[in-house]
């Protein structure tokens, strides 16, 4: 059999931080015949020349390509490309790293979905992974009926057929958003896309030191032109309707009205910030029609109709009462049935600490007049007329994530939200809250495998009226250390679930964390004392041991593959 996976990746400058990307591309589970990587040199400066043609010298299935700096990604990647000869290609960036089974798992899956488009499990690594599209393995998923849209990074795999056939390429040159086009050309083109949810397959880094493309400023004005690159493709291939103003909702929200809320916009010096306002207006105004702004959440909706007026500074102080809204989530209890631990859980959202409150004025369910109070045309945000129509879009995810990895799994729960009146509170005022419970599965939860040993945090991630909030799961009176079910074996497996010293949840898969201490003081002067008394000998010279093994181990996995 010839070559299955391709694997391109534009290399410029990359420093200490390729060397895990090299080891994880050498230590895949395809045979190396089966498989190839392709480097594209973008005139470094640095030594990642010749780092890289050393590692091509000792592996034969490693391709080196050194072309004049294009200053993007975009050239690297369409020549590398047009180098690949396999079956698909794999397109991962210089900073990240693939899962060890990850081109295994995912051409296996490309090749029996008849896909042109395969998206891995993404993790992120101090930064953001869209994880409501990995709920479950999908080999049929459009951009109507999933997350698809969520996801718009090229880390993908890809058909190399349908891309030469669909003449599917990179912009090219420094811009932005070169990746959501091609990928957006590929999802309205594919005749199917493929999702494969139950492995972990590419690790999504950010840099320490801030470098990585997509962390770069940005000109507003070229930006929203890029993007109304994106946004013709979907007026293009999309009929004008609710599926395309909901494809269309994701740009508007995230890419124009993103900038303007929190925390982005709370830095923003006044006059910089009406500059950014008048140009995000006229892009606004140009590429989203009434009805799609009609189509956004309440407190987005808002934010656009502020944004639509020029109302600077209502903007900003809808972004600052924003910011005081948070997720919280409690769980009460918590038992062993079989080999599901189940937990009472109760979430909702708090503002300044206190819940957010709901009111009904004129047969209308508005949010609190504190919250919308002098916004001018966003004054009230309506909610709906009904329940119903208050809750629909209303949702919860919970998930648990490694510590180490920051590989992240979903977990399974009938929590539903409710608009709760506040006993003894005569006012109408309603507050959003979710009940039911949580089943922790540690012998199935990781992709059908179980939990890996470690320290898995258990967090909560409501979206409600336009606003996304991610919050640890505290621990109730009912989940104190004696009150707890201590564990779960299996001849392989040990889970402990673990109220950490800041009264989070965790579960302790294999036993590696300290006995359980109360949480800490809040008091005047109890955090000090607190603290003190918790400071054990030599813990500045151990800090400083770890901060050096640190920087070695950064090094290692380089070292490890030039064989030094």
């Amino acid at each position: 059999m010839g070559v299955k996976v391709s694997v391109v990746v534009p290399v410029h400058d990359a420093g200490e931080y390729i060397g895990a990307c090299i080891e994880s591309l050498l230590g895949q589970s395809l045979p190396p015949e089966e498989y190839e990587v392709v480097f594209v040199d973008d005139g470094s400066t640095d030594d990642s020349l010749s780092v890289l043609t050393e590692v091509a010298r000792r592996h034969p299935h490693v391709r080196v390509i050194a072309m004049e700096n294009s200053g993007w990604p975009g050239k690297p990647r369409n020549v590398g490309t047009d180098a690949a000869v396999g079956e698909f290609v794999q397109y991962v960036d210089q900073d990240d790293y693939l899962g060890p089974e990850a081109l295994e798992r995912m051409y296996d899956l490309g090749r029996a979905a008849g896909a042109d488009v395969v998206v891995g499990k993404m993790v992120g690594v101090g930064r953001w992974t869209p994880s409501s599209l990995f709920q479950r393995n999908r080999d049929d998923a459009t951009l109507f009926d999933s997350d698809l849209v969520t996801s718009l990074t090229p880390h993908k795999m890809f058909r190399r057929a349908f891309l030469s056939e669909r003449e599917i390429r990179f912009p090219e040159g420094r811009r932005r958003l070169e990746d959501f086009l091609f990928v957006m050309r590929c999802y309205v083109a594919a005749s199917a896309v493929a999702v494969l949810a139950d492995y972990p397959c590419y690790f999504y880094t950010r840099r320490d030191d801030g470098q990585n493309t997509s962390f770069q400023p940005t000109d507003p004005a070229s930006y929203l032109r890029n993007l109304g690159e994106v946004v013709a493709v979907v007026d293009e291939h999309v009929e004008a309707g609710p599926r395309r103003d909901a494809l269309l909702e994701r740009f508007y929200r995230s890419e124009v009205l993103g900038r303007l809320s929190e925390p982005h916009v709370l830095d923003v010096p006044d006059d910089v910030l009406a500059g950014i306002v008048e140009v995000s207006r006229t892009a606004a105004d140009d590429l989203f029609s009434e009805s799609t702004r009609r189509s956004l959440a309440p407190v987005v909706r808002a934010r656009a109709e502020l944004l639509h007026a020029g109302r600077t500074t209502a903007i900003a102080a809808l972004a600052r009462r924003a910011g005081l809204v948070k997720a919280r989530a409690v769980a009460n209890g918590a038992r062993w049935r079989g080999e599901h631990l189940v937990a009472d859980v109760t979430a909702g959202l708090v503002r300044s600490g206190e819940p957010w409150f709901v009111v009904v004025e004129d047969d209308e369910f508005r949010l609190e007049r504190e919250f919308t109070a002098d916004l001018g045309p966003a004054d009230p945000v309506v909610l709906g007329r009904t329940t119903a129509e208050v809750l629909s879009g209303v949702r919860i995810q919970v998930t648990v994530r490694d510590r180490t990895t920051c590989v992240d799994w979903p977990v399974d729960h009938d929590l539903r939200p409710s608009l709760e009146a506040v006993a003894g509170d005569g006012s109408g005022r309603r507050r959003l809250r979710f009940t039911g419970r949580l089943w922790f599965a540690p012998l199935t939860m990781a992709g059908g495998r179980p939990l890996e040993r470690g320290s898995w945090d258990v967090s909560v991630r409501i979206t409600a009226w336009g606003l996304t909030r991610t919050a640890r799961m505290a621990v109730g009176p009912g989940m104190r250390p004696a009150q707890l079910p201590r564990r779960l074996r299996d001849g392989r497996l040990t889970v402990v679930p673990y109220p950490t010293d800041h009264g989070n949840l965790t579960l302790d898969v294999g036993e590696r964390l300290k006995k359980w201490t109360p949480p800490e003081p809040r008091g005047p002067g109890d955090r000090l004392r607190h603290q003190l008394r918790r400071r054990a000998p030599g813990t500045v010279r151990s800090l400083v041991r770890f901060v050096r093994s640190g920087r070695r181990r950064r090094d290692a996995p380089l070292r490890r593959s030039l064989g030094r």
